[in-house]
């Protein structure tokens, strides 16, 4: 477990940060014991309305109620920063109030003894390689003005047990908060 600031207004919250590679039934417990899969989550606390604290928004519906976006942008218009995250990740960032939350895996380039190298590895559907070399898992905690990166914890460091697609990462489950906790899972048991 990591702890860290997580709301932007109150005090200290504690940050679960469980070894991001898993399995489903770390998972599917890790939610449990948050209520995120149960009945409860189909009545979406006032704050949460006003924040994009999972994959697809407050109302899992991938629209924002209390939202005013630009309708039309590029790479200079309507942009309020960028900033270069480090190693590479496809989740789906989240926002609470003035923060967002994102995952990122992060090749170390440190080469696991035994570990084949992925060019001696048979050939799977879609080219998928196992990697050889450990991964930094981590969540970045930005702030929403400005892009700066306000704290970043590592979560786990390790092989990462499988490979995955060419168009997607080690670091794709979108991560959720409800202000007190956060949630980076997939979780192992």
């Amino acid at each position: 477990m990591v702890t860290g600031r997580l709301c932007g207004s109150g005090g200290l919250s504690r940050v679960l940060l469980q070894g991001l590679p898993g399995i489903l039934p770390g998972i599917l417990s890790a939610w449990l014991g948050m209520g995120v899969c149960s009945p409860a989550v189909a009545q979406v606390p006032p704050a949460a309305e006003k924040n994009w604290h999972q994959w697809r928004g407050p109302l899992a519906t991938g629209v924002a109620p209390a939202g005013n976006p630009p309708i039309e942008w590029d790479a200079t218009r309507n942009v309020k920063w960028k900033v270069e995250i480090p190693g590479h990740g496809k989740s789906t960032p989240i926002i609470w109030g003035d923060r967002v939350f994102l995952v990122t895996a992060i090749n170390t380039g440190k080469v696991v003894e035994g570990a084949p190298k992925p060019e001696d590895q048979p050939m799977r559907t879609f080219g998928i390689k196992f990697p050889n070399t450990l991964f930094r898992f981590a969540v970045l905690c930005l702030d929403r003005n400005t892009g700066k990166t306000l704290w970043e914890q590592t979560a786990v460091e390790e092989l990462p047990h499988e490979g995955h697609h060419g168009d997607n990462s080690h670091a794709s489950a979108s991560p959720t908060t409800t202000c007190r906790r956060s949630s980076a899972g997939p979780t192992t048991s």
